[in-house]
Protein backbone atom coordinates (compact mmCIF):
# COMPACT_ATOMS: atom_id res chain seq x y z
CA UNK A 1 0.00 0.00 0.00
CA UNK A 2 1.22 3.55 -0.61
CA UNK A 3 1.06 4.60 3.01
CA UNK A 4 2.91 2.03 4.27
CA UNK A 5 0.53 0.08 6.12
CA UNK A 6 0.45 -3.60 6.23
CA UNK A 7 -2.50 -5.86 5.76
CA UNK A 8 -3.06 -8.80 8.03
CA UNK A 9 -3.68 -12.67 6.27
CA UNK A 10 -7.28 -13.92 7.25
CA UNK A 11 -8.06 -17.54 7.20
CA UNK A 12 -11.63 -18.99 7.34
CA UNK A 13 -12.91 -22.29 7.30
CA UNK A 14 -15.73 -22.61 5.67
CA UNK A 15 -17.69 -26.14 5.75
CA UNK A 16 -14.53 -28.25 6.43
CA UNK A 17 -12.70 -26.42 4.32
CA UNK A 18 -10.10 -23.99 4.68
CA UNK A 19 -9.59 -21.26 2.96
CA UNK A 20 -6.88 -18.85 2.60
CA UNK A 21 -5.61 -16.69 -0.01
CA UNK A 22 -8.04 -17.51 -2.09
CA UNK A 23 -6.97 -21.20 -2.03
CA UNK A 24 -9.02 -24.19 -0.93
CA UNK A 25 -6.95 -26.37 1.05
CA UNK A 26 -9.68 -29.66 1.28
CA UNK A 27 -8.77 -32.12 4.44
CA UNK A 28 -11.83 -34.17 3.74
CA UNK A 29 -13.86 -34.80 0.88
CA UNK A 30 -17.42 -36.09 0.78
CA UNK A 31 -16.57 -36.31 4.96
CA UNK A 32 -14.15 -38.90 4.15
CA UNK A 33 -10.67 -38.54 4.53
CA UNK A 34 -8.28 -38.77 2.07
CA UNK A 35 -6.39 -42.01 2.10
CA UNK A 36 -2.26 -41.78 1.27
CA UNK A 37 -0.74 -44.61 2.17
CA UNK A 38 2.47 -45.90 0.66
CA UNK A 39 2.75 -49.25 -1.63
CA UNK A 40 5.03 -51.34 -3.39
CA UNK A 41 4.87 -51.83 -7.05
CA UNK A 42 4.29 -55.41 -6.38
CA UNK A 43 1.52 -54.79 -3.94
CA UNK A 44 0.36 -52.43 -6.88
CA UNK A 45 0.67 -55.41 -9.49
CA UNK A 46 -1.46 -58.08 -7.18
CA UNK A 47 -3.97 -55.48 -6.82
CA UNK A 48 -4.13 -54.94 -10.64
CA UNK A 49 -4.32 -58.70 -11.46
CA UNK A 50 -7.10 -59.22 -8.88
CA UNK A 51 -8.93 -56.18 -10.65
CA UNK A 52 -8.23 -57.49 -14.27
CA UNK A 53 -9.63 -61.16 -13.42
CA UNK A 54 -12.76 -59.99 -11.51
CA UNK A 55 -13.33 -58.97 -15.62
CA UNK A 56 -12.77 -61.87 -16.94
CA UNK A 57 -16.37 -63.20 -16.88
CA UNK A 58 -17.97 -60.05 -17.88
CA UNK A 59 -15.13 -58.73 -20.94
CA UNK A 60 -12.25 -60.25 -21.90
CA UNK A 61 -11.63 -57.22 -24.19
CA UNK A 62 -10.60 -55.52 -21.13
CA UNK A 63 -9.65 -58.76 -19.28
CA UNK A 64 -6.77 -58.51 -22.38
CA UNK A 65 -6.19 -54.77 -22.55
CA UNK A 66 -5.57 -54.96 -18.46
CA UNK A 67 -2.89 -57.93 -19.02
CA UNK A 68 -1.79 -57.69 -22.37
CA UNK A 69 1.24 -55.27 -20.74
CA UNK A 70 2.09 -54.81 -17.00
CA UNK A 71 1.19 -51.31 -15.84
CA UNK A 72 3.59 -48.58 -15.35
CA UNK A 73 4.22 -46.29 -12.05
CA UNK A 74 5.45 -42.65 -13.04
CA UNK A 75 5.93 -40.54 -10.02
CA UNK A 76 4.33 -41.81 -7.02
CA UNK A 77 0.80 -42.32 -8.06
CA UNK A 78 0.45 -42.30 -11.81
CA UNK A 79 -0.63 -45.56 -13.85
CA UNK A 80 0.45 -45.50 -17.40
CA UNK A 81 -1.46 -48.55 -19.44
CA UNK A 82 -0.26 -49.76 -22.62
CA UNK A 83 -2.94 -50.95 -24.76
CA UNK A 84 -2.53 -52.34 -28.58
CA UNK A 85 -5.48 -50.35 -29.94
CA UNK A 86 -7.86 -47.35 -29.81
CA UNK A 87 -11.00 -49.51 -28.91
CA UNK A 88 -8.98 -51.10 -25.79
CA UNK A 89 -8.24 -47.65 -24.50
CA UNK A 90 -12.07 -46.93 -24.67
CA UNK A 91 -12.82 -50.15 -22.54
CA UNK A 92 -10.49 -49.38 -20.01
CA UNK A 93 -11.58 -45.15 -20.00
CA UNK A 94 -14.92 -46.64 -19.72
CA UNK A 95 -14.47 -48.46 -16.90
CA UNK A 96 -11.82 -46.33 -15.03
CA UNK A 97 -13.83 -45.08 -12.32
CA UNK A 98 -14.49 -48.72 -10.95
CA UNK A 99 -10.93 -49.91 -12.05
CA UNK A 100 -9.58 -46.82 -9.77
CA UNK A 101 -12.30 -47.46 -6.85
CA UNK A 102 -10.57 -50.78 -6.71
CA UNK A 103 -7.20 -49.63 -6.70
CA UNK A 104 -7.77 -47.08 -4.09
CA UNK A 105 -9.43 -49.83 -1.52
CA UNK A 106 -6.66 -52.18 -2.14
CA UNK A 107 -3.76 -50.16 -1.49
CA UNK A 108 -5.79 -48.12 0.36
CA UNK A 109 -4.28 -44.48 -1.54
CA UNK A 110 -6.94 -42.01 -3.14
CA UNK A 111 -4.34 -40.23 -5.46
CA UNK A 112 -3.56 -42.92 -7.51
CA UNK A 113 -4.74 -42.13 -11.10
CA UNK A 114 -4.73 -44.13 -14.35
CA UNK A 115 -3.28 -42.74 -18.19
CA UNK A 116 -3.64 -45.01 -21.04
CA UNK A 117 -1.30 -45.08 -24.20
CA UNK A 118 -1.82 -46.88 -27.49
CA UNK A 119 1.58 -49.07 -28.13
CA UNK A 120 3.75 -48.13 -31.41
CA UNK A 121 3.14 -50.71 -33.51
CA UNK A 122 6.86 -51.85 -34.42
CA UNK A 123 6.37 -55.72 -36.22
CA UNK A 124 6.67 -55.92 -39.73
CA UNK A 125 4.02 -57.34 -41.75
CA UNK A 126 3.20 -60.93 -41.76
CA UNK A 127 3.63 -62.98 -45.00
CA UNK A 128 0.04 -63.91 -46.30
CA UNK A 129 0.95 -64.42 -49.87
CA UNK A 130 2.84 -67.79 -51.04
CA UNK A 131 5.02 -65.19 -52.98
CA UNK A 132 5.34 -62.82 -49.80
CA UNK A 133 6.31 -66.41 -47.78
CA UNK A 134 9.10 -67.61 -50.51
CA UNK A 135 10.47 -64.01 -50.21
CA UNK A 136 10.59 -64.29 -46.44
CA UNK A 137 12.80 -67.71 -46.77
CA UNK A 138 14.71 -66.72 -49.23
CA UNK A 139 15.76 -63.68 -47.22
CA UNK A 140 16.51 -66.04 -44.15
CA UNK A 141 18.08 -68.61 -46.52
CA UNK A 142 19.67 -68.03 -49.75
CA UNK A 143 20.05 -71.47 -50.77
CA UNK A 144 16.47 -72.17 -51.30
CA UNK A 145 16.09 -69.68 -54.10
CA UNK A 146 19.26 -72.17 -55.49
CA UNK A 147 16.88 -75.17 -54.99
CA UNK A 148 13.95 -73.24 -56.49
CA UNK A 149 15.93 -73.05 -60.05
CA UNK A 150 17.85 -75.90 -60.09
CA UNK A 151 14.15 -77.55 -59.74
CA UNK A 152 12.58 -75.28 -61.97
CA UNK A 153 10.04 -74.70 -59.41
CA UNK A 154 7.18 -72.18 -59.77
CA UNK A 155 4.67 -71.00 -57.26
CA UNK A 156 0.79 -71.65 -58.18
CA UNK A 157 -1.84 -69.92 -56.68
Amino acid sequence: MPDGSSISRISLKINGTKEDNGEKVREEENGLKKAKESFSYEQLLDAWKAIAASYKQESLALFMAMTGDKPKLSGEHLLIIRVDNAIQQDLVSEKKPEILTGLHKALKNNYIDIKTEIKEKRGRKKAYLPAEKLRELINKNPDIKKLKDELGLDLEY
